[in-house]
């Protein structure tokens, strides 16, 4: 890693001030397992939007460099072969780009994820212009998959033009089970914790395992409508159902681009193709993580009833 990090510092950016995106920017974002990656191959394929791939998210200091490279190396018409490991992908395939986001938002810890980005001195018109070098590098609107940005939608919207989110939501049964696996494939112990955090993570360590995986996916995706309840209409925002874009990709991906147009007022370039998905897996009523996330989740339910 430290011989990735001399690089950027040596080939580091300073794009002009005052450059604003002209294009619309996207970010796909949602909790652990709802289909965030997916979701961002398909438009990456359907849309003809640039975005960060894993090579190009190797020059984090320098995206423009990084941009150039990726395209010298696997062509200007990059495609997605819709496979990933837990939201990792290989190749020419769409990256989350973390080390930016982290070092352009100032996060250094869990806590600074819900702290005001004024506080932090965060530079938004050195975000909007790295992202208007990367736009007209591509020549057209850029999509990210948005897990940091995520945190601070009313800031992202308010000081970037023309930014939309795009966020997945999936049946929370299947998810709980996808990210317990994650966690034992990937940690190797279902106790840990694993991905994304929602605010109230601090209270989740150590509880039961069941309690932890509902809390993250209900906590961070009660967060993400807090933030939009709280800002109003300055979120541009629409959701996007996991199971609605595998039972029917091209319905779902056509609803998307519409509603982005609503949206940004831009017209969005298509190349119309159209990914195949794989078919949703049966859930085992007996297995018995099923019955402790199901008994969780109807608990949360008449929870809120009686509430």
């Amino acid at each position: 890693m430290s011989w990735l990090n001399l690089i950027n510092n040596k080939l580091e950016e300073h794009p002009e001030k005052g450059a604003l995106p002209e294009a619309p920017v996207l970010f796909v974002t949602g909790s652990p397992r709802s289909g965030t990656t997916i979701t961002a191959q398909a438009l990456c394929q359907f849309l003809d939007v640039g975005f960060i791939d894993n090579l190009a998210a190797k020059f984090w200091q320098a995206p423009v460099t990084g941009l150039r490279l990726s395209q010298a190396t696997f062509g200007a018409d990059r495609k997605s072969y819709f496979s990933s490991q837990y939201g990792r992908t290989e190749g020419s395939d769409i990256h989350g780009f973390h080390y930016f986001w982290m070092e352009q938002l100032k996060l250094d810890n869990a806590d600074s994820l819900f702290s005001d980005p004024q506080s932090r001195n965060v530079d938004w018109g050195r975000i909007c212009a790295h992202i208007a070098e990367m736009q007209r590098e591509v020549s057209k609107p850029f999509l990210f998959k948005g897990y940091y940005p995520s945190y601070f939608m009313a800031d992202v919207c308010r000081n970037i033009p023309n930014s939309v989110f795009i966020i997945t939501d999936r049946d929370p049964l299947p998810q709980a089970l996808s990210i317990l696996e994650a966690r034992e494939r990937i940690l190797k112990d279902s106790a840990m914790w694993w991905s994304m955090v929602p605010p109230n993570v601090k209270t989740l360590i150590g509880a039961p395992v069941e309690d932890q995986i509902i809390g993250q996916i209900l906590g961070i995706n009660g967060y993400f409508r807090d933030q939009i309840a709280e800002a109003g209409d300055s979120i541009r925002h629409m959701y996007v159902s996991y199971e609605d874009l595998v039972d029917n990709p091209l319905m779902t991906l056509e609803r998307i681009r519409e509603r982005l147009v609503a949206l940004t007022g831009k017209d969005f370039g298509s190349r119309e193709t159209v990914p195949k998905m794989k078919p949703r897996e049966v859930i085992d009523r007996e297995n018995s993580w099923v019955k402790k996330f199901s008994e969780k989740l109807a608990l949360v339910e008449y929870t809120r009833s009686v509430n």
